[in-house]
This record gives C-alpha cells, structure tokens and sequence, in this order.
C-alpha cells in the first residue's frame, strides 16, 4: 500500500505566550485564546530559516532509515511560502547536509499553505509508478504578518517531514480520489520583496470556509463511502477556531451525533496547531501529528484531510490508518522549550538573515540541531549544534 510512512516534525525551541502578546498589545487575552484559539507560538530569529527547519525535521525522518532506504529516495520535494532564494530551490540544500542522494531529483513547490499537500499528490503519484522508490517530502515555514498588525496574533514556524512510500503496513494509506478547487481569489499574497504578506482576513475567511464546503461535498458525491465514515476531519489551521468554524458548515449534513463526535475530537487534537502557531505548508499535517499524540487514531481509521492554500487552492482527501507512528520525541520537543518575554521576542522578530554577508550564533538551537552559521556573497551556510 502507498501512502505517508514515516512522518516528523521540528519545532523551534523558543515560544511566546498569547496572554503574554495580549497584555503587550491591549487586547483581552480572551480574544486570542478562545475568539482565535491559540495559546503559543513559536518564536524564532536570524540563525533560523525555512531550510533549518526543514534540515531539522527531516533530520529526524532520516534518523529511522538505513543507508540503503536513504538511497532509495528518488524524489525531495521542499513545500515552502518562505524561501530563502529566487532561483535555487532549497530541497537541494538536504542533499548536502543530510547525505542524500545525488541520483535523484530535487525542486521546490509553491502554492501558500497547500504546497506540501500538491507534494504529497506528485509523490503518491510518482511512487505508484516506481513502487520500489520513495519521496521525501519536506514542509517548512515561518509566518509572519508585522509587529503591532491584525494577523500577529496568528503567526508561528515549524516544519513537517514525510516520506511517502510502497509499504506492506505503511502509517497512512492514501484513499479514494481527492477533491479539488481552485480560483485566483486575493485574500492573501506576498509581491516580491515585501516581507510581511498581504492580507484581507475576512475575505480568506470566506474563501476558506467555502471551499472547504465545496470539496467535502464533491468529494462524498462519487464515493462508497459516507461522511459519517470517517473518524475525524484534519484542517490547515492559521489559527485553530477556524477549523471550527469549518466544522460548522457541514453540520446540517451529518447526523448530530458524529458533528458531536467530531467537534470533542476536534478540541482534543488541536493542541499542536494552539501551541506552535500557524506553519503554513505543514499546518495540516501538524494537525494530523497532534491527533496521533492526543491518542484519538486507531488502526482502519480514515481520517478526512482538509488543505487549503490562498490565492486559493484547496483539496480534501482522505486517509486511512494503520501503523499509528510513535512520536514520543516529538513530545519531548513541545514540553522543552524556552518562553520568551515580549522585548525578546520584538528583538528576534527584526533579526533578518537577508543581506549578503552575515554570521549567526547557535543561540537558542538545541544541540544537534541545524542552524543557519552565515551568509557569504548571498550562500547561505549551515552548522550542526
């Protein structure tokens, strides 16, 4: 069977506490915490970037594998909105640090938040082909909206790993044929040499909830299966009461006991997307990550997928479960981090990793872990802690 393997998941070391913002911005942490849900997000600073995260998070995918599976990756997709370079893509810096292969292939994907899920399409595809080859796939992002902005509230950075192969029990089975839409719709975009996005929050709201309706409804019309099947929906989460909200759109389709059922698991397994903020390309599968550690999967469960990019691209699919990962270390990297106060977290926010010749420290990276050492003429160069 194909599907998703193995999967993991980096996430910075540093946080900041929503009430911490709320006090510092004069809103009523009330606000943040149940009007937008979340609790934390993590915080990072020059010495880290979208390639970092993704070394880190694939760095632990790749601690599983022998010499011999490594080889077997064929394919490295890098799914980011935050890139560190115009032309190269960043999947070819693994290839370096991580000891890859150079009889494969490597790019980068770019469609908002949806680009590690249109990843994971071309691997199941690829895979299906060669079932003897596997993709690494790697999601990697740092949102950031301005200091003292509407959209603070929702920022965050993390990255998530898969690998996506043929396997007799693999952890999630790829199931039925997905359903798609897409319009150019400018709810949110980034122009060339702005680094903050641009936003229009209610009309991503909007977008967001209605394509979501839109494909969950298509996808049931040609499908064996009933949307009572599933076990829970998954959602891309720029903060989590929107997942919520999208819940509600399909409450008068499904009978009232599993909308019940959803919504307790939903509350349950949210707690990674509160915690660490919006990842953009791997919010979903973080979302999917915290219901493994919550403990609300089991073996033949299918798990609804919702992912949605702006501009604005969105999909719903399905999973089915079998080997249910262990992500003890995972929980090891929530419960160790470090709170920053407000003032170090304004100070880390306006450290830029973007000018052509610059050195960093390994300040605030766990030890193992990779971190952006310096910029020489534009080359960006990684250390190991």
């Amino acid at each position: 069977m194909i599907g998703i393997n193995k999967i993991a998941c980096y996430i910075p070391q540093n946080y900041l506490k929503m009430t911490s913002l709320a006090s510092a911005r004069g809103v009523d942490p009330k606000k943040f915490l149940i009007g937008i849900g979340q609790e934390k997000m993590a915080v990072v600073g020059g010495n880290e970037d979208s390639i970092s995260m993704g070394l880190n998070s694939a760095r632990r995918l790749l601690d599983s594998l022998t010499s011999e599976e490594k080889e077997s990756i064929k394919l490295v997709i890098f799914a980011t909105e935050s890139s560190v370079d115009e032309s190269k893509a960043g999947s070819l810096f693994f290839q370096q640090y991580l000891g890859l292969s150079s009889d494969a292939r490597y790019f980068e994907i770019k469609e908002a938040c949806y680009g590690a899920t249109a990843g994971l399409d071309l691997a199941i595809d690829r895979v299906t082909l060669h079932p003897d080859e596997k993709v690494l796939i790697v999601a990697s992002d740092i949102a950031r909206y301005g200091l003292n902005s509407g959209g603070e509230v929702t920022q965050g950075a993390g990255s998530v790993a898969m690998l996506v192969e043929n396997s007799l029990e693999t952890a999630f089975e790829t199931v039925y044929r997905p359903s798609y839409y897409a319009q150019n719709v400018p709810d949110f975009y980034r122009p060339m040499g702005c680094e903050e996005a641009i936003v229009d929050g209610p009309l991503s709201n909007q977008t967001y909830l209605q394509f979501f309706k839109h494909v969950f409804e298509d996808f049931f019309k040609s499908k064996p299966i009933m949307p009572e099947d599933l076990k829970m929906i998954n959602f891309h989460m720029p903060y989590t009461k929107i997942g919520l909200k999208a819940l509600n759109e399909i409450k008068d389709q499904i009978n009232i006991d599993k909308f019940e059922e959803w919504v307790n698991l939903f509350n349950q397994g949210k707690s990674l997307n509160a915690e660490v903020g919006n990842i953009y390309t791997g919010s979903l599968y973080l979302n999917l990550l915290s219901n493994v550690l919550a403990g609300n999967l089991n073996k033949e469960d299918l798990i609804g997928m919702y992912s949605y990019g702006s501009g604005s691209q969105s999909e719903f699919y399905v999973l089915k479960a079998h080997a249910i990962p262990d992500l003890s270390s995972l929980s090891d990297l929530l419960i160790n981090r470090q709170e920053v106060e407000i003032k170090t977290y304004e100070k880390m926010y306006q450290e830029r990793s973007d000018e052509l010749n610059q050195q960093f420290n390994s300040e605030g990276i766990r030890l193992g872990d990779f971190y952006l050492k310096e910029v020489v003429n534009g080359n960006r160069i990684y250390d190991q802690k």
